[in-house]
């Protein structure tokens, strides 16, 4: 089964992005408007729902722009580590992911509500001997730039991580179908190579 990385398209991209703030779930987590805050959802396996409560969020990129011209707000804004999306991607998205995911609501000022996906799921999929990347001294991957897959994956869920790098998404084709079929905008899907 073909296997994809997921990303979200960001600035360099002409997209803004949303952030957590003020003093919700993310923040207590880490600092807020930090990455650590943003990167608390890969943490582990945790649940958030019993505890998530009211997370508030805002868009960047909103006055400031390099290139000088307006930036698009997507149905998946630029997020670091994990998934955030508009009601219309969720109502998409809802039916395949369903069984994996927790939904974690966040609102903008204006009460628009965005919800946040927590990936449950962990599979190990990595060739660590073929995936290309940049490695830390100890020698785990600091940036990976083409993942390789080992052969023998099985994924029990429709989006999934790796464990050993929490911060990368991964799917299968039903999910990027039902993405381009509805036309959502601001993710980017990246066929993982595999070797036998």
């Amino acid at each position: 089964m073909q296997i994809y990385g997921i990303r979200t398209l960001g600035f360099d991209d002409g997209y803004q992005s949303l952030h957590p703030i003020g003093d919700g779930p993310l923040a207590r987590r880490g600092s807020a408007d930090t990455e650590a805050a943003e990167l608390a959802l890969n943490a582990g396996d945790e649940s958030f729902l019993d505890h998530w409560g009211h997370q508030q969020v805002r868009w960047s990129g909103e006055t400031y722009n390099l290139r000088s011209d307006p930036q698009i707000r997507a149905d998946f804004p630029a997020t670091i580590g994990y998934l955030t999306m508009s009601a219309k991607a969720r109502t998409v998205l809802r039916p395949p992911l369903d069984d994996s995911v927790e939904w974690l609501p966040t609102h903008e000022a204006d009460g628009t509500t965005w919800w946040i996906l927590n990936v449950m799921d962990r599979v190990d999929i990595f060739d660590a001997e073929r995936t290309i990347g940049t490695r830390y001294p100890g020698g785990e991957f600091m940036v990976i730039e083409q993942a390789v897959m080992r052969s023998d994956v099985e994924p029990r869920s429709a989006i999934f991580r790796e464990p050993q790098y929490p911060w990368v998404l991964f799917c299968i084709p039903s999910v990027v179908s039902a993405v381009e079929d509805a036309r959502l905008t601001g993710l980017v899907f990246k066929p993982v190579q595999m070797f036998p």
